[in-house]
């Protein structure tokens, strides 16, 4: 690991400017100058989500003192108000509405959960305000906040249906076996879209095992999926459960290949010998482990060691640079924090270049078509095995 570089002298007189200011300072949306433009950032930064969260809000931090460093926003700089929502429902909402209601925050930012974000998203559209969730993939936020919620990355059922078509162009299966987490969103989306998409490609779904996330018996799991004789099994799962049934399947002796959704881009996951040495594949945001293929991923990559120390540890760091990027172009864009504007000015963006790749919206969708990422490994080591336009 390198040690970190010192940042810039022009930085750290930008930051220490910013930081200096009161959290409580003034209202936003005021006039141009007269004080931070505060950004909402709500990520559990404990609990089962945090391996995803955590680098996510790095992701958004980085992205914070870049644009600080450039001379801010408005000609104002930017603050983040961060919340933890500690992976949990009663939290998260208490979180969000200390965020929007007591603060006033015009925009929040963050999470990587369906389940978690929509209370985030129902109370700002009740409030007026503006959610861009980086990495909670769910398309009924959207659906349930049609106003204010806006994701940054694909959906579920995209990911899922990538997953779906890499199963049968490039694997060559005919037959699979879900294992999925019945108390989760996202888990319930990944099923629907990788099995209506593997239908589609002649493929045929076998079986389903379902199991209670939290509470998993993973041999049981694990030797109930294999005794189905699937060529393949897609794991529907948050990162914890979906790292221990590869764990399972592996010592029960299965070789088919387990497909999985972006939970997996989790060191929790990436990390598991179990994992790196069969045959994983799963679908992301974009690849960030060297050597780069994409400029923007290298120029991320190079400013993430540069500020950090140490390469990203998945694309949620990169989601969470991108949900700040996009909040700072609305509000470029508009020239005002106030939500009504933003929310017209986020619906203005066509093509922006994230790390994540190009995102556009309209008034009418508030989910990017955006291409998915399929990884794998080769002697241990994660490699790009695909990009797949759903």
């Amino acid at each position: 690991m390198r040690s970190p570089r010192p940042l810039p002298a022009l930085l750290v007189l930008v930051l220490a400017a910013a930081f200096a200011l009161p959290s409580c300072g003034a209202q936003d949306g005021g006039p141009i100058g007269t004080g931070a433009i505060r950004i909402g950032a709500i990520y559990s930064l404990s609990g089962d989500q945090a391996s995803l969260d955590e680098p996510s809000l790095r992701g958004a931090e980085l992205a914070v003192e870049e644009i600080n460093a450039a001379g801010g926003l408005l000609g104002r700089p930017v603050a983040l108000e961060r919340a933890d929502a500690m992976s949990q429902a009663a939290v998260v909402a208490g979180q969000a509405r200390r965020l929007y209601d007591v603060l006033g925050l015009p925009v929040v930012v963050g999470l990587s959960d369906t389940n978690l974000a929509a209370p985030v998203a129902r109370l700002a559209e009740s409030l007026g305000r503006v959610f861009v969730t980086s990495g909670a993939t769910g398309p009924q936020l959207v659906e349930e906040a049609p106003a204010s919620t806006f994701l940054a990355c694909f959906s579920d059922l995209s990911q899922a249906a990538a997953a779906a078509d890499f199963a049968r162009d490039s694997l060559g299966v005919s037959t699979a076996t879900l294992l999925v987490d019945q108390g989760s969103d996202y888990a319930s989306n990944l099923e629907q879209g990788f099995r209506t998409e593997f239908e589609a490609r002649g493929g045929r779904v076998i079986a389903r095992v379902a199991f209670p996330g939290g509470s998993l018996d993973t041999a049981s799991v694990a030797a109930a999926a294999i005794r189905t004789g699937a060529d393949t099994f897609y794991v529907a799962a948050m990162p914890d459960e979906a790292a221990e049934l590869v764990a399972a399947l592996g010592a029960a002796g299965s070789t088919a290949p387990i497909l999985g959704g972006d939970a997996f881009d989790s060191p929790v996951v990436t990390g598991l010998p179990a994992a790196t040495t069969r045959a994983t594949w799963y679908t992301t945001h974009a690849f960030l482990p060297p050597p780069p293929v994409d400029e923007r991923v290298a120029d991320f990559d190079a400013a993430w060691e540069a500020r950090y120390g140490s390469p990203p540890t998945s694309a949620f760091a990169a989601l969470g640079y991108d949900a700040i990027g996009l909040v700072a172009k609305a509000v470029r864009s508009a020239g005002s924090t106030e939500p009504g504007a933003l929310r017209a000015a986020l619906e203005s963006i066509r093509d922006y270049p994230g790390v994540t790749g190009s995102i556009s919206y309209d008034a009418r969708r508030h989910v990017p078509r955006k291409d998915v990422t399929i990884v794998g490994f080769e002697g241990g080591v994660p490699r790009q095995a695909a990009v797949v336009r759903p």
